[in-house]
């Protein structure tokens, strides 16, 4: 009997002794475990002070309404978009940005950046160029274009336009201006034609000292800390090509896509 006690007393100091290594290791690993959570969520909490820092916290996720048609046929009006200001901008993004020009209620504005400090902006015939490459040949814009009324008339009637598309009629001279995207226009090349503007523009004048207009600008070259500006309805846009380069520090943020 003694024996078997003996035995039994052996066998379960073994067993512990055998247990205590796998116990060690397992607290051992929780405690690593512990560790990286613990500094994960430090990383994370110092990110978030210094996200509000230095950021305005009012556009790290900013929702708003377009009211606006200057960025048509890209961002329609009434379109409930987001910015935020956890993104750098950048080329052809669409960004945010103050403005207080005179004339306009102050307020933010949304437009895509097309050019930045010491790049070469020129607009031909109504493409825009940037440092000689044709930037607007994979974007959807909208140009002034002209066709006759019986055409206009028409293109109401299937549905393929609507009233708000025509911007001026000439009805002593059979014709519309209509705002149209070129994909729509040259499904109809007998009918509708580009219709870029001729006649010098007092704004581009005051602000640039040049007679260009707004379908043939430039070349200019962007100032330092400033970016250049337009909207994607190029022919009904208040933009750079009027009131001049916006500063960068101007800049509140980027759209999200």
């Amino acid at each position: 009997m003694n024996s078997y006690l003996k035995q039994k007393h052996k066998n379960q100091y073994f067993n512990r002794y055998k247990k205590g290594p796998r116990d060690t290791r397992y607290i051992w690993e929780l405690y690593v475990f512990m560790k990286k959570v613990t500094l994960i969520l430090i990383g994370l909490a110092v990110s978030a002070i210094l996200i509000f820092k230095f950021t305005d916290a009012r556009y790290i996720f900013k929702p708003f309404t377009f009211n606006s048609a200057g960025n048509e046929p890209t961002i329609k009006a009434g379109t409930i978009v987001i910015g935020t200001n956890l993104k750098k901008p950048r080329k052809l993004d669409f960004v945010l940005y103050d403005q207080e020009l005179v004339g306009f209620p102050k307020g933010v504005w949304v437009q895509r950046l097309c050019g930045v400090e010491n790049d070469t902006v020129e607009i031909k015939d109504g493409t825009l160029f940037v440092n000689g490459i044709n930037m607007d040949e994979n974007i959807s814009l909208n140009h002034r274009y002209k066709t006759d009324l019986k055409t206009t008339m028409e293109l109401i009637e299937q549905g393929e336009i609507s009233e708000g598309d025509i911007v001026e009629i000439q009805a002593d001279q059979n014709f519309a201006y209509l705002n149209l995207t070129k994909e729509f226009a040259n499904r109809y090349p007998n009918h509708i034609e580009r219709a870029t503007r001729t006649e010098n523009d007092k704004d581009i004048l005051s602000t640039f000292g040049k007679p260009w207009t707004e379908d043939n600008f430039g070349p200019v070259i962007v100032t330092e800390n400033s970016i250049f500006v337009l909207g994607d309805n190029r022919n009904y846009s208040h933009d750079s090509r009027f009131f001049g380069f916006v500063s960068v520090d101007e800049i509140k943020g980027v759209l999200l896509k």
